[in-house]
């Protein structure tokens, strides 16, 4: 299977939009090129949603087939596809609110490798530190439920030490990668894992 980066996605603004109908534009990054949505009042009157809910949820939806560069219109056209738009948790949506920054994963198999390469590179800097999973998650910029049954996994498969309670991650667990998986990671010959970590610290 194919390792997709994942991709980050930040709020800069939301404002009055200047378009051919009555409406808002919603301005960000994906993946540190610029895109707006402009997306009408009758849009978000029908659809009744927030501004940034329906800017995130379309974000999500292209996230992994093609990125906004410029300007994408979401007009009352849209509607038909919003049932097919994915859904946002209200963790991931509370953290694009509060911190305006999001990282989107393609899938699970993405999750786990990235997580290994963040602690992995921790590991480098400080060997003998744990993580906390909500520092942790922060690194990741998403959210621990996104997380938690990814570190099972990782757990599960001896590539990573974790400190907490049974079958259910805590943000007050601590977890450190093994030697295990830094053999794995190591030894992962997809994309550069290092851009991922890159993207996701800076």
């Amino acid at each position: 299977m194919e390792l997709k980066r994942p991709v980050i996605v930040r709020l800069n603004f939301i404002r009055k939009g200047n378009f051919e109908v009555p409406g808002v534009e919603l301005n960000g990054k994906f993946n540190e090129r610029y895109g707006t949505f402009r997306i009408s009042e009758q849009f978000i009157k029908m659809a009744q949603m927030e501004v940034e809910l329906i800017g995130l949820r379309k974000l999500k939806d292209l996230a992994f087939k093609k990125p906004v560069y410029e300007y994408l219109n979401i007009f009352t056209d849209q509607l038909v596809n919003i049932d097919y738009w994915p859904i946002i948790t209200e963790e991931e949506y509370k953290l694009w609110k509060d911190k305006k920054d999001l990282a989107l994963y393609y899938n699970s198999y993405s999750v786990q490798n990235v997580a290994l390469k963040i602690l992995e590179e921790e590991n480098r800097h400080s060997p003998k530190s744990s993580l906390s999973v909500k520092n942790f998650a922060s690194l990741m910029k998403t959210t621990t439920g996104i997380l938690a049954p990814e570190i099972l996994v990782l757990h599960q498969g001896d590539l990573i030490e974790r400190r907490g309670s049974g079958n259910i991650v805590d943000s007050s667990d601590w977890i450190k990668i093994t030697d295990k998986g830094i053999e794995q990671i190591r030894g992962y010959t997809g994309i550069k894992l290092s851009e991922s970590y890159k993207l996701l610290v800076e």
